[in-house]
């Protein structure tokens, strides 16, 4: 069953960026369940922008919009890039992984 499984999960295509937002004051899915799937989308060669923010779970979406907006924009349209972002590893202290995300224990699992 792994393998066919695995099958139906391929790695990330690493032409295809992937951003992720993260609320600082997420409670639901916390730094350290993120880190999780950081370290298992990386060990995938994904084209990972990381980001952190203010917010929780819900108001984090609203407060990283603008940026979105201008990431699309500089991806689809050929804009300026918006400002960078601030990275997700600013978090300090760092999060570990801390609960392993769903199917897998390690960020190499499918």
């Amino acid at each position: 069953w792994r393998a066919r499984f695995a099958a139906d999960r391929p790695p990330p295509d690493p032409a295809i960026p992937i951003v992720l937002w993260q609320g600082r004051e997420d409670d639901f899915l916390t730094p350290g369940y993120q880190q999780c799937g950081i370290e298992r989308l990386t060990a995938g060669g994904a084209a990972l922008t990381a980001c952190v923010a203010a917010g929780d779970h819900s108001s984090v979406m609203s407060t990283s919009a603008d940026w979105a907006r201008g990431y699309l924009a500089q991806q689809l349209l050929g804009a300026a890039p918006p400002a960078a972002c601030t990275p997700f590893a600013s978090i300090t202290p760092a999060p570990g992984c801390a609960v392993p995300i769903p199917n897998g224990t390690m960020p190499g699992d499918p």
